[in-house]
């Protein structure tokens, strides 16, 4: 019996615009190597190696790790086109392609009209978060043939068998056109023992351009040489936050896998790829503390040299000084997704944050030299420039390293999505916001404030609580914001307020040579880099009470 062969695709979840100017740097432009492996692919993948190990081929495509390459063609279609002609040499017979962000659905439906003109015969099929919320939608605008909503492993293993056998496809939780009219709210039968999943298929993939990416948490790694690798631990979340699309997919269905389980794959990757930092992309790790502190201990006896193990988030309401400790043995880096400092606001987002338990929380990750870093979101619906206000000023009081800020984004799937779409501020299906959701922009208007006022609102918390008034500067941790300062300097060359945080750091600890060598170089910047002289035009009054405040009038005059 002939092989079936099948292309795993994982679209990029840059936005097709953004593809198409990526040579065209702004100040706002994302920096940096980062390459995330589609941890969901490889699950899939993996798990059809053991359903069918000897009647499948496999081949996958990462367009996420690709899109580096888009400024070598002529355009982004010629760049889809090249690079699937040159990773598959004959016609698979399926092609998956995994979508986990809107921001990817434009660059999606543009791989699947460039692969069904080169694969003709070829079943198309789609899944991950974005094609979960909006599975009716895609099935109308988009030449796919199937689309799977959730988690996929089982599901897409019985659509192998039906397809290898001729027989009808009729699974739960995946659509066809011709379901269009129907409900299409099933979602496919998930793994409820992840220990009975295989590894991810790591094979598939250069794993040395993955392990050496840069990652959120390495970014403050004493610059070893550490070598990350990204995976999960667990799927699914208990809580119901209205920004938040995990329900779209997993619907509160809370699994983890057993600690042997993952110290097995912590253990195979150092081995197989030399790992020595490990990433857990968990939904909500520390929801199980007891299970989380033995994973910690287990890494420590491990024997890794130098091994760090980080997770993308601390709930602040399930995590204590215990877990903290925990962090602090592994790692340098900790951060709390706080999303607000106002409490109406956080009631009606249904997040539940003890806004003075976190103060002290934050004061004792600090007292145990981690660097703490905070999310927070801004452009809430039904949010006021008051509540916004409420959030700042609770951060200036927060005391934290680095706060990482963001507009609101109403992702398909959440139920802030369904209140802005009752509120009319968007369309329930509205590609063009897709294509332009960036976590640091708003493209719409509300009630409460304008777009372009959300915007450079957001920017400048930004600006001014991560370096004008960065609290290192403030509190005299010179050789802290020093840290942070070069790293930045290091992704984003061009960030001159990056610049003068690390001038200011460099003259509070009393070196002046460097200080004043820097002072020339932020000059420099500005008079020939029109991206530093942008961020200054734009929010320079921040730096009125600098010695830059008049940086741009200095640069004219010489």
């Amino acid at each position: 019996m002939k092989k079936i062969s099948i292309l795993l695709v994982n679209s990029s979840g840059m936005p097709f615009s953004e593809l198409k100017k990526l040579n065209q740097a702004t100040y706002r432009q994302l920096g940096g190597n980062v390459k995330s492996l589609p941890i969901g692919l490889l699950y899939i993948s993996s798990y059809l190696a053991k359903e069918f190990p000897d009647r499948l081929s496999q081949k996958l495509l990462d367009f996420g790790a690709e899109r580096d390459y888009v400024g070598d063609y002529d355009s982004v279609e010629s760049f889809i086109a090249e690079t699937g002609r040159t990773a598959v040499t004959c016609q698979p017979d399926i092609v998956a392609l995994s979508v986990m962000f809107s921001t990817a659905h434009t660059f999606a439906r543009k791989i699947v009209d460039i692969f069904k003109k080169l694969w003709p015969d070829a079943v198309f099929v789609m899944g991950g978060v974005h094609a979960t919320a909006v599975t009716r939608h895609i099935l109308k605008t988009v030449d796919v043939d199937y689309v799977f909503r959730g988690e996929s492993e089982l599901a897409m293993a019985d659509f192998v068998r039906n397809f290898e056998h001729r027989e009808q496809i009729s699974i739960r939780g995946v659509y066809s056109k011709k379901d269009i009219e129907s409900n299409m709210d099933q979602l496919c039968d998930p793994v409820m023992n992840l220990d009975e999943l295989p590894m991810p298929n790591l094979s598939l993939l250069n794993m040395s351009e993955y392990i050496k990416t840069e990652t959120l948490m390495k970014l403050y790694d004493e610059k070893s040489n550490s070598r990350t690798y990204e995976f999960i631990t667990s799927r699914g979340c208990p809580f119901s936050c209205t920004f938040c699309a995990c329900g779209t997919v997993t619907r509160k269905n809370v699994r983890y896998r057993s600690v042997e389980n993952v110290m097995e794959e912590i253990k195979f990757v150092h081995e197989k790829y030399g790992a020595n930092a490990f990433l857990a992309n968990d939904d909500l790790m520390t929801a199980n503390k007891k299970r989380m502190l033995s994973i910690f201990e287990e890494v420590g006896r491990l024997g890794i040299d130098k091994a760090r193990f980080y997770t993308v988030g601390i709930h602040c309401d399930t995590t204590d000084n215990d877990i903290i400790d925990a962090v602090a043995r592994h790692s340098r880096v900790i951060r709390f997704p706080v999303e607000s400092g106002c409490p109406e606001t956080l009631k009606a987002v249904k997040k539940n944050v003890n806004l003075d338990s976190l103060k002290n929380k934050i004061a004792y990750a600090r007292s145990r030299n981690l660097i703490v870093m905070c999310n927070f979101i801004f452009g809430f619906p039904g949010e006021t420039l008051q509540q916004m206000e409420s959030t700042v000023s609770y951060m200036r009081e927060l005391n934290a390293d680095w706060y990482t800020v963001f507009t609101a984004i109403p992702f398909p799937g959440t139920e802030m999505n369904r209140q802005f779409v009752e509120l009319g501020c968007i369309g329930q299906y509205d590609e063009e916001l897709w294509e332009t959701s960036h976590y640091g922009n708003r493209t719409f208007d509300t009630e409460e404030c304008s777009a372009e006022f959300l915007t450079n609102f957001v920017y400048e918390v930004n600006l001014d609580l991560n370096f004008i008034n960065n609290f290192n500067l403030r509190s005299g941790n010179y050789q802290k914001a020093i840290l942070l300062f070069e790293d930045i300097n290091r992704m984003y060359p061009f960030h001159v307020f990056a610049k003068i945080g690390l001038y200011m750091a460099y003259s509070g600890n009393g070196n002046t040579e460097k200080a004043d060598k820097i002072e020339a170089e932020i000059h420099a910047m500005v008079a020939g880099d029109p991206r530093s002289r942008n961020m200054v035009k734009a929010h320079g009054r921040l730096l009125a009470d600098t010695k830059f405040g008049d940086l741009l009038a200095s640069e004219a005059a010489a």
